[in-house]
């Protein structure tokens, strides 16, 4: 896997050669068949997607921050993966509901003082919101991260949505993809966590396989979930101990549990 990490915009750039997915060409063809239908349900996908005789290039996207406060502690949020719709006009979490009203992942950030723009972030469109981040013209109490565990893109809904969309389409190949955006996001945490940082896992697949990297995996429990956010320690490569927490789903981010836990967050309180 290529990955190419922008460290002054939203956008990265990925790559798997062939070799690195399929051993033959069978199979090879059987994704290609995949994609094109992958891509004629989605238009958005078709952007930020190119196929070479060398492999699959496609458009991801991360936002580290540019400026890292050494007074403040780093809080990584940890989606599933991106929306192609997001990554093609280059703005995260920009709308939902079919393009019909802003993202609501902002508004719960400002609501519960993790991220604030300086202005209710629904007079904002999707772009400003990005310029505002790069620009670090927002209050935030921590180093905000916002990461995919699964670099790939794929819609919110319909047949090929979320990680199931990605299993789907790579077939066979998942398994390739799943260990290197694993690295990707491990090596993320060792370049940048220390002692006492947090980590919110708000997708199920990306907290169990953060989870068993770990000596004593924790156990998902969705039902718990609906109670409290499960923490643990996570120890990052590079030695650091981090709190890992389990999070409800993004599609409960209205909840009053995920609210409260981010309000609690802000305001310095531990979750257990």
């Amino acid at each position: 896997m290529e990955y190419r990490l922008n460290s002054s915009e939203l956008i990265d750039k990925c790559g798997f050669s062939w070799n690195e997915l399929y051993s033959n060409e069978t199979d090879k063809q059987t994704f290609l068949d995949r994609l094109r239908a992958f891509t004629d349900a989605d238009p958005a996908a078709a952007e930020i997607i190119d196929v070479s005789d060398f492999g699959i290039n496609y458009s991801s996207e991360s936002y580290v921050p540019p400026v890292i406060d050494a007074n403040k502690a780093n809080l990584v949020l940890v989606l599933g993966n991106p929306a192609p719709e997001s990554v093609a006009m280059g703005a995260m979490f920009a709308y939902e509901n079919h393009g019909k009203r802003y993202h609501r992942f902002w508004r719960v950030l400002d609501g519960a003082g993790i991220l604030r723009f300086l202005q209710d972030p629904d007079t904002l469109d999707p772009h400003a919101k990005m310029e505002r981040l790069y620009a670090n013209e927002y209050d935030a109490p921590f180093n905000i991260f916002i990461v995919p565990f699964y670099s790939f893109p794929t819609p919110p809904g319909g047949e090929w949505n979320g990680v199931a969309g990605i299993r789907r389409l790579f077939g066979s190949a998942f398994p390739v993809i799943a260990a290197q955006d694993n690295e990707r996001v491990q090596a993320l945490f060792d370049a940048h966590l220390k002692d006492d940082d947090s980590i919110l896992a708000f997708q199920k697949d990306a907290f169990v396989a953060l989870s068993d990297s770990q000596p004593t995996p924790a156990v998902y429990n969705y039902r718990d979930l609906l109670q409290q956010p499960a923490v643990s320690v996570f120890r990052t490569r590079s030695g650091a101990n981090a709190n890992l927490v389990c999070m409800l789903p993004t599609r409960l981010l209205h909840s009053h549990q995920t609210k409260g836990a981010l309000s609690r967050l802000a305001l310095g309180e531990a979750l257990s």
